[in-house]
């Protein structure tokens, strides 16, 4: 994955979750984005249809 693609994504991920803070891509697994946010925390995103959630969102959905 080049720069383009790499920065495409981490803006669609920042401007659809609202996020307030950095996010660096680390690795692409099909539908699944590990990032780490500007404190150094690891999280995992998974892209269904055009949104992102977080694995404690999905997980929530699933209980419903």
């Amino acid at each position: 994955m080049d720069e383009e693609q790499e920065k495409a994504i981490l803006v669609e991920i920042r401007s659809t979750k609202n996020l307030p803070y950095s996010i660096e891509l680390i690795s692409v697994d099909g539908d699944n984005y590990t990032l780490r946010n500007n404190w150094g925390n690891i999280i995992i995103y998974t892209k269904k249809g055009d949104k992102y959630f977080l694995k404690e969102e999905l997980e929530m959905e699933e209980k419903k």
